[in-house]
């Protein structure tokens, strides 16, 4: 894993983390997709990274 890769997964834990103490919601929705997004960065193959 690479530390672009390390550090997408921590944010996704971090944003998730937030995301268990608000309330349903856009805020709490917004944070849940920006996990995702950064889960799929973070299982992506480096050479398909766009820099």
């Amino acid at each position: 894993m690479t530390k672009d890769q390390e550090a997408s997964a921590e944010c996704a834990k971090e944003a998730r983390r937030q995301a268990a103490l608000l309330p349903p919601g856009p805020v709490r929705d917004a944070l849940l997709e920006k996990a995702r997004q950064y889960e799929l960065a973070s299982t992506a193959k480096p050479d398909s990274i766009a820099n």
